[in-house]
C-alpha cells in the first residue's frame, strides 16, 4: 500500500490499520452476498475503487464486513443496533463480527423474555 496517500480527514485520528488491507470485492461478490443474506434492492452495494479507504466511505456511504452478515446482521439494520450504535457514538465498522452476534442475541434474548 506504498503508493496509496493517507488522508486523515478526522484531523489528529491515527491512521487506521485496516486502511491497509486491498479490497477484493467485485460486483459478482456483492451479488452473491445481496442473494445469501437477502439484502434488499434498495441498499445500494458499492465496489471500491483502487484508492478507496474503508475508514473514509463516500458521504453517505458505510463500510461493512461479509463477516458482519455471517455473524447476524442484516439489512436494513434493526432499529436495536442503530439506537445502540448512536447511544455507544461508534460507526458500524468500529465493531467487529462477534459484537454484532452479541448484540443480536442480546435482544433476541431480552425480545424472547421482557416483551408481551
Amino acid at each position: 500500500m506504498e503508493d496509496r496517500e493517507m488522508v486523515d480527514w478526522a484531523g489528529d485520528c491515527p491512521v487506521y490499520s485496516v486502511n491497509y488491507f486491498t479490497s477484493a470485492v467485485t460486483l459478482s461478490y456483492l451479488t452473491a452476498l445481496r442473494e445469501e443474506f437477502e439484502i434488499p434492492n434498495d441498499v445500494e452495494l458499492i465496489v471500491p475503487g483502487p484508492n478507496d479507504l474503508p475508514s473514509q466511505p463516500p458521504p453517505g456511504c458505510i463500510t461493512l464486513s461479509a463477516k458482519f452478515f455471517r455473524a447476524g446482521l442484516r439489512l436494513p439494520f434493526h432499529l436495536f443496533l442503530r439506537r445502540t450504535l448512536t447511544r455507544l457514538n461508534v460507526s458500524p465498522m468500529q465493531l467487529n463480527a462477534n459484537a454484532y452476534r452479541i448484540l443480536i442475541s442480546c435482544y433476541v434474548l431480552w425480545a424472547k423474555n421482557f416483551v408481551t
